[in-house]
C-alpha cells in the first residue's frame, strides 16, 4: 500500500504541447521526426502532442472540404503510430479578413494556445529563399506569440536526439532569462551547452577592447549560475566576419549541435525597426530552433 501511494504521489503530470499541422504539405516521415526530436528535448517530462490545423470552413464545419482535412487527419495520425499523439483538431473559426495574421490570431487565442508550454511548427516547403517570406503562418507566429515556441525546417533533416545546445546571447537581461531556462532543460536531459557571443570583427580586439572585457566577466557570472544547476558551459566569444545570425548557424553547424536556443522577439516594431537576430536564425537554420519568450518563466 505505501510503495502503491508513493508511486501515485510521484507520477508525473502529463502536459499538452500545441502542435501546428499544414495538413496540405504534410509528410509523414518529417512529422515522426519532430516527435522523436521534442521527445528526446523533454525526456524527462511525460507529454502530448495535440495536432492543430487551421482551416477557413465558411461552412462552419459542414463543407466537403472539412470532411476532406477530418479524414486526411485521422489517417495522418493513424500513420503517425505514436502514443504521445493525441486526435487532431481543426480550427475552423477565423475572423476577418481572413488573413494569415487573421489565421495565426485565431490559434494563439484557443485555450490550448494560452496554456500550451511549448509551440511546435514547421516554416514551409519552398526554396531557401523565398521559404519564410513576410507573412508567412511561420513568421507571424514568431511575430506574435508570447509562448515558448519550437521550429524545425521542413528542407532539412531533424537531428535524432538532443546532445548539444547552442545558446547564442547579447548578454541582455532578456537574454539572461532565457539562458536560465535554456540551462534548466539542458540540465534535466543531461544536454550541453554552448554559450557563443559573435562580436563584429572590424571592431574586435581581445586586449583592448572594454566591451569585450565586460563580456568575459558576464560570461564568467553566467556560467557560474549554470554550475549551480550542474550545467557544464563552453562558452565562446569570436570576432564574426558576417552578420550575426549567419555566425550563429555557422558555429552551431561546425560544433555538431542538435538544437539553437535563443530569447524571442521583443516587438514587431522593434523587428520593423533594428531587424532581429532571432527572426534571422529561424528564417535560415537548417537546424530546430527553439524561441523562449517572455511567457516562457515557470513553464519550464
Amino acid at each position: 500500500m505505501v510503495a502503491a501511494s508513493r508511486a501515485r504521489n510521484t507520477r508525473r503530470t502529463s502536459r499538452d504541447f500545441l502542435w501546428t499541422m499544414d495538413l496540405f504539405e504534410l509528410d509523414v516521415a518529417f512529422a515522426k521526426a519532430q516527435i522523436r526530436f521534442t521527445s528526446s528535448l523533454f525526456r524527462d517530462e511525460e507529454i502530448q502532442l495535440q495536432p492543430l490545423f487551421v482551416f477557413r470552413d465558411v461552412a462552419g464545419g459542414q463543407s466537403p472540404h472539412f470532411a476532406w482535412c477530418t479524414e486526411v487527419f485521422k489517417t495522418v495520425v493513424t500513420k503517425l503510430a505514436a502514443k504521445n499523439v493525441r486526435e487532431g483538431r481543426i480550427l475552423t473559426q477565423i475572423p476577418a479578413p481572413y488573413n494569415v495574421r487573421a489565421m495565426v490570431r485565431a490559434l494563439l487565442s484557443t485555450p490550448l494556445a494560452k496554456s500550451a508550454p511549448l509551440i511546435i511548427a514547421a516554416t514551409a516547403k519552398h526554396s531557401r529563399l523565398s521559404r519564410f517570406l513576410l507573412g508567412s503562418f511561420a513568421e507571424t507566429l514568431l511575430l506574435t506569440s508570447r509562448r515558448p515556441l519550437l521550429f524545425f525546417n521542413s528542407n532539412t533533416p531533424v537531428p535524432r536526439a538532443v546532445k548539444s545546445i547552442v545558446f547564442p546571447t547579447d548578454f541582455s537581461e532578456e537574454s539572461f532569462r532565457a539562458f536560465k531556462i535554456c540551462v534548466q532543460r539542458a540540465s534535466a536531459i543531461k544536454a550541453q551547452v554552448l554559450l557563443y557571443y559573435a562580436v563584429n570583427q572590424k571592431t574586435f580586439d581581445p586586449s583592448l577592447t572594454k566591451r569585450y572585457l565586460e563580456e568575459k566577466n558576464l560570461t564568467a557570472t553566467w556560467i557560474h549560475w549554470a554550475a549551480k544547476s550542474g550545467v557544464k558551459i563552453t562558452p565562446v566569444i569570436e570576432a564574426a566576419p558576417t552578420n550575426a545570425a549567419t555566425a550563429i548557424i555557422r558555429f552551431a553547424l561546425k560544433k555538431k549541435a542538435s538544437l539553437i536556443a535563443l530569447a524571442s522577439v521583443s516587438t514587431p516594431m522593434e523587428v520593423i525597426i533594428a531587424g532581429s537576430t532571432t527572426r534571422q536564425v529561424v528564417r535560415q537554420s537548417p537546424l530546430p530552433v527553439w524561441v523562449v519568450t517572455p511567457d516562457s518563466k515557470g513553464v519550464y
